[in-house]
């Protein structure tokens, strides 16, 4: 009995095997008129109108597409701000094709001003902002200073939050708990922040999720003219995540201290065999309290997102964010007395906070944004975009004047306090 256990494993594996290898795999690398590595170059392999394999270069510039038939095949590398690169090749039966090195020159004219699909660079890098300028120009040939905070930087800092993806940002700090900000010495107004570009209503009490954040763009001094935030210290430009052509499934997780649970997803990939129909779908859910007593913060986020790319000229992107949030507001530490010192703030807890336990926060966050890039003719380009939000917002408060109660011959009384409702 064992040794047929053991023939039909010995089978098994060279059946295995023999499948893995009847493939055919194609070999590059793709470098700038530099000479230097491309990284997350677009590289797919296509037989006829159907994809039948895709990745994206490493750091070293190098891809292999693995093909698991034989016949005519068409490799296109695609990278923003250069040229694409097509080849027809014919590949036979588990042959393994070594390419020469493939050279993608720049085209810094043919940035689109709208961003229809999903940045496929792994780094912290980011050459380019489309929505800082509204013109198709790089990052280093901007007179502004714009900063970046990528998706890849935005994860490894595990930063759930705006909050926390703004740190790696310099000159900008955030204004007590909220998600409100001070860039350059200046605080933001209610309209700070935008949304690919476009203006929306600022979630000011909460802090949003960035589960469905590709990158995060500070750009410093007035933005009015491009972004219509008469900021003068900056504006933040979340940029969020579009669709990729190459099928991905991520799922995160984290535990922290005070009761915090976080979990999120992000999948994108084809949903047709031509790949003209891309989707991408973020849902990030938290479950937090605070070290401050009867704070919690409680968010939902649910952001799909669809891509219909037919041809070369003809770009539509439709996407949803809906955000749930629910939690009680953190007015900071309490202070009790007729000045405001520091012998008076070290006389209350750190954890002390003056909300009542029925107190609550809520809001529901609807925006719905669609972007057209059509190319009309040779260097012209249509790009338009088009924002709906649906806002609610419901709040119950209890807040301290940091006061205490005075009596009618003006002296106070420690052992009340005044409070707002």
């Amino acid at each position: 009995m064992k040794t047929l256990k053991s023939i039909l494993c010995l089978s098994l594996s060279a059946s295995c095997a023999l499948g893995l290898s009847a493939q055919s795999i194609v070999r590059g690398v793709v470098v700038d008129a530099q000479k230097k590595p491309l990284v997350g170059v677009n590289a797919t392999l296509l037989h006829g109108k159907r994809q039948v394999s895709g990745m994206v270069s490493d750091q070293s510039g190098h891809f292999a597409l693995r093909c698991p038939e034989s016949g005519a095949h068409q490799l296109r590398l695609s990278y923003i701000g250069h040229q694409s690169y097509t080849l027809s090749l014919a590949l036979g039966k588990d042959e393994t094709l070594q390419l020469d090195t493939i050279v993608l020159p720049e085209l810094s004219a043919e940035l689109m001003g709208v961003e229809i699909v999903g940045r496929a660079r792994r780094d912290y890098n980011s050459d380019y902002s489309y929505s800082s300028t509204k013109i198709p120009i790089r990052n280093k040939d901007l007179s502004a200073a714009v900063s970046t905070i990528t998706k890849e930087l935005i994860q490894d800092r595990q930063a759930y939050q705006l909050a926390d993806a703004v740190k790696g940002a310099s000159s900008v700090q955030q204004i007590g708990f909220y998600n409100h900000f001070n860039i350059r010495g200046i605080t933001q107004n209610a309209h700070g922040q935008v949304l690919n570009g476009l203006r929306t209503n600022q979630i000011y009490f909460a802090q949003p999720l960035v589960q469905h954040i590709e990158r995060v763009e500070v750009i410093k001094g007035p933005g009015s003219i491009s972004l219509s935030s008469a900021d003068p210290g900056g504006t933040i430009n979340m940029v969020t995540k579009k669709p990729l052509r190459e099928r991905l499934r991520e799922v995160n997780m984290a535990l922290g201290s005070w009761g915090t649970v976080r979990a999120g997803l992000d999948f994108t990939g084809p949903i047709n065999e031509e790949g003209s129909l891309l989707y991408r779908l973020n849902v990030g859910a938290q479950q937090a309290k605070s070290y401050r007593d009867l704070i919690e913060n409680n968010s939902l986020l649910i952001a799909p997102s669809i891509s219909y790319i037919p041809n070369a000229e003809t770009a539509i992107n439709l996407e949803l964010n809906y955000s749930n949030i629910r939690g009680k507001l953190d007015r900071g530490q309490p202070t009790f007395g007729d000045t405001k010192t520091r012998e008076d703030l070290l006389k209350t807890p750190i954890s002390m906070s003056m909300g009542a336990a029925t107190d609550y926060y809520h809001t529901q966050d609807l925006v719905a944004t669609l972007s057209l890039s059509q190319h009309l003719a040779r260097g012209l380009k249509l790009n338009a975009q088009y924002l709906k939000e649906l806002w609610i917002e419901d709040m119950k408060e209890h807040r301290t004047n940091n006061r205490y109660v005075r009596n009618r011959a003006g002296e106070s009384l420690p052992n009340l306090i005044q409070l707002r409702y």
